[in-house]
């Protein structure tokens, strides 16, 4: 198991983001949405969670650039750099900045852009030229990991599906991609729980 909460540095909850999963652990219900986490096939980590928007809104909230700045930030850092092409083989590239003061570079690769109900895309590391790197504290993570975000109207709410998975990964990084599963919810379920909030503040809008 990963170590607890309290003796992980910060940026290593925070770049562990993308390379995590575990066993099940069912959520309550959080904002008025329904929150769950499921492990499948041993090394797939899922969210399941329900907002009250629009598939439409929740897609561009997950594709556009100025919905990604406001709640796409592991554990609250700073953006410093973002930038995104979205299209089938661009990338959505941003650089984060740590509490000593480095900086942390990620990126996604989009492989399927169906719109309004489905992306996938590759998600790794990055430097700061777009190009792909290791976890920078651990070189233990898969190098490349394939995530889906399925999306699935009715009644103008959204059932969101976000499921992760090792990317051609060897035995030791699918080992270490499920040993992560603490620091995964974490990090995404703070991030869901300002997706959803971010979600309030635009109910009614087009964009």
């Amino acid at each position: 198991m990963c170590r607890g909460f309290d003796k992980l540095r910060k940026e290593e909850i925070i770049s562990s983001i993308f390379c995590q999963g575990g066993l099940t652990t069912p959520r309550s219900q959080r904002r008025g949405g329904v929150h769950s986490y499921a492990m499948i096939q041993h090394c797939e980590f899922m969210v399941t969670r329900e907002v009250d928007a629009t598939r439409s809104l929740v897609f561009d909230a997950w594709t556009k650039l100025e919905h990604l700045k406001e709640w796409m930030l592991p554990m609250g850092l700073p953006l410093t750099a973002a930038n995104i092409d979205l299209s089938v083989g661009g990338m959505y590239h941003y650089g984060l900045r740590g509490t000593d003061g480095r900086d942390i570079w990620g990126k996604w690769v989009f492989r399927e852009i169906a719109t309004p109900r489905k992306i996938v895309f590759v998600v790794s590391f990055s430097d700061s030229q777009g190009d792909t790197s290791r976890h920078p504290f651990s070189p233990a993570w898969p190098l490349e990991e394939l995530a889906t975000v399925d999306l699935t109207e009715s009644h103008c709410q959204t059932s969101m599906r976000f499921s992760l998975s090792p990317l051609n990964g060897q035995r030791i990084e699918i080992q270490a991609f499920k040993d992560g599963h603490d620091a995964l919810e974490l990090v995404w379920g703070e991030m869901f729980d300002r997706l959803q909030a971010y979600l309030a503040t635009l109910s009614g809008s087009r964009v």
